[in-house]
């Protein structure tokens, strides 16, 4: 009985270690250095052993063409004239006025008119005038849909 005692606690003692083994491997995996931080950053190497060149960075590459610019001519042109005022059309030191010049100095803005408001709704009332009873009280209009 002592000789299968003592198998019995050396078995135990061989499963403690394997156990032990495992958590520890389970607490590297999860607590030690982390992998994913720096796979982005260093080389990576394949099967073969050859080096491959790190991930692109995001946005604009370098050496590749910059992206177009966007074409508005398909919107709605609001022209504005401006001119100078009558006080400003004329030399401050002698007072003489300026003649015109052809041609304008001419800017494009693109802009996005957006307005609140404040809706007002006004339900009309009505009273019945016959005395059917088909209706009983004022009637009024229906409500707006939201």
């Amino acid at each position: 009985m002592h000789d299968r005692a003592l198998q019995r606690e050396a078995l135990l003692q061989q499963e403690i270690e394997q156990l032990r083994a495992q958590l520890r491997l389970r607490e590297q995996q999860l607590f030690g250095r982390k992998t994913e931080t720096s796979a982005a950053t260093t080389r990576r190497t394949t099967a073969s052993g050859s080096a491959t060149p790190p991930r692109r960075r995001r946005g604009q590459q370098p050496g590749r063409p910059a992206p177009r610019r966007r074409n508005h001519a398909h919107l709605p042109t609001v022209v504005e004239e401006h001119t100078l005022p009558v006080a400003q059309c004329c030399c401050q030191r002698c007072g003489r006025p300026f003649a015109p010049v052809g041609g304008t100095e001419d800017a494009t803005i693109l802009a996005v008119e957006v307005r609140a408001h404040r809706r007002s709704i006004r339900r009309h009332r009505y009273r019945p005038t016959c005395a059917c009873g088909a209706h009983p009280g004022v009637v009024s209009a229906p409500r707006p849909r939201v």
